[in-house]
């Protein structure tokens, strides 16, 4: 993503950091929730964010920007990311 040791590409990139962050990476985690809210590598999807962001906080990880932008989506949007990042820890998601 960044271009550290090659051209950047955004793409390859978000699959990268998809990968890892499938895998419990919890930083990945954060960052591919920063990538779906600033649509870097994909099409923005704030439910997916909130996902992402809700793993990595539940793992301890803190973010005022994440956080800013999870209180600052509708209840709805809240709601589906939480049930989606509860899904993926119980291995259905």
């Amino acid at each position: 993503i960044n271009g550290v040791a090659g051209e950047r590409d955004y793409e390859e990139g978000f699959r990268w950091m998809r990968i890892a962050a499938s895998r419990g990476h919890v930083v990945a985690q954060n960052k591919l929730a920063k990538l779906y809210v600033n649509a870097i590598g994909t099409r923005p999807d704030p439910i997916e964010a909130a996902k992402w962001y809700v793993l990595s906080r539940k793992a301890g990880l803190a973010d005022l920007e994440l956080e800013d932008f999870f209180l600052g989506i509708d209840d709805a949007t809240q709601k589906e990311g939480i049930a989606r990042a509860d899904a993926f820890l119980a291995g259905r998601g």
